[in-house]
């Protein structure tokens, strides 16, 4: 969402990024799995602290750290979408 102050953590194209955001926060993000099939997010752990739903606030990313997506070969079920949507 444009100018949203949330954004949507989302199955990942790629397995490894490092990103440097201008407030000098780096985010380093990494995907974990155990086969080219498993393509949807089991678990997402943000700087150790698993997620409970799939979205963090632009502030908390730009701040930097670490983003694991731990990848499954089927979905986990539905999101519930979030309140301030």
């Amino acid at each position: 969402l444009s100018g949203a102050p949330y954004v949507f953590l989302v199955s990942p194209t790629v397995d490894h990024a490092q990103l440097a955001f201008a407030g000098g926060g780096n985010l380093t993000v990494e995907v974990e799995r155990k086969s080219p099939k498993a393509i949807y997010p089991s678990e997402i752990v943000f700087n150790g602290q698993r997620l409970n739903a799939p979205w963090l606030t632009v502030s908390k990313l730009q701040e930097g750290g670490r983003l694991v997506f731990r990848m499954s070969e089927k979905p986990m079920g539905r999101t519930p979408v979030p309140t301030w949507l």
